[in-house]
């Protein structure tokens, strides 16, 4: 869905295989079930999708069939099971934000033929599960106080005050650095501590040195001495 991506490049493509010219079917008629296996058709990240794929996908989701012209004329037909889903941060209004460079502002006939869901964050349980399932090596004290320093960046971010930060910490991020804190443990040896060591390298050093000083200052107070 991004660029350089044409709408025909879902559709399949002419291979030719030992002499002979021969069609194979993309993702969109695959997951609408030309071979009789109907699945999701993820639009991952929409909001960086270009016009062209954008208009083409308006009479699928309509429920239309799709007509190939491939080996003459081929018309599929949805099968019952077919979806169409997709992902985008930006409620497709473009980046207003200037988080999420690349996004494009969304034609409202195509943004018309979806359902909404807003996606919040996991629960503290939720994430508290995966923690202990992906670094069992760790305390669970730790874990929980890790979970909670992502909640407070959260906070932060989404905050309109003056205060306020440029990033977040996704479950991605949080997962990342649980991971780095099992793989760092050893510098304690060193006399560093493998918590912030680990968090430079799964957040911080990619920001500016302000939010790095604010983020670090939450992870004082949240997590101190715990190991």
């Amino acid at each position: 869905m991004y660029d350089g991506l044409e709408f025909e490049g879902l559709l399949g493509r002419t291979s030719i295989i030992e002499g002979d010219t021969l069609f194979n079917y993309g993702p969109l008629p695959m997951a609408m079930g030309v071979t009789d296996q109907p699945g999701v058709f993820l639009i991952n990240e929409i909001d960086q999708a270009n016009e062209g794929v954008v208009t083409g996908m308006y009479e699928v989701l309509e429920g239309r069939p799709l007509t190939l012209e491939a080996d003459g004329i081929d018309v599929i037909k949805p099968v019952l099971g077919f979806r169409i889903a997709a992902t985008g941060n930006t409620n497709m209004l473009g980046d207003q934000s200037f988080h999420y460079n690349g996004a494009i502002k969304q034609n409202l006939a195509f943004l018309d033929r979806f359902m909404k869901v807003n996606i919040e964050y996991p629960t503290a349980e939720v994430e508290n599960g995966l923690l202990s399932k992906l670094a069992p090596e760790l305390s669970e004290e730790l874990r929980t106080r890790m979970r909670n320093v992502a909640a407070s960046i959260r906070l932060l971010f989404l905050s309109d005050e003056e205060s306020a930060i440029d990033i977040t910490m996704s479950t991605r991020s949080l997962l990342r650095w649980a991971k780095l804190c099992v793989q760092y443990k050893f510098v304690a040896q060193l006399g560093k501590t493998p918590h912030l060591y680990a968090l430079d390298r799964a957040v911080l050093f990619g920001t500016s040195a302000p939010v790095k000083q604010a983020i670090t200052d939450i992870v004082k107070l949240e997590i101190g001495e715990v190991e």
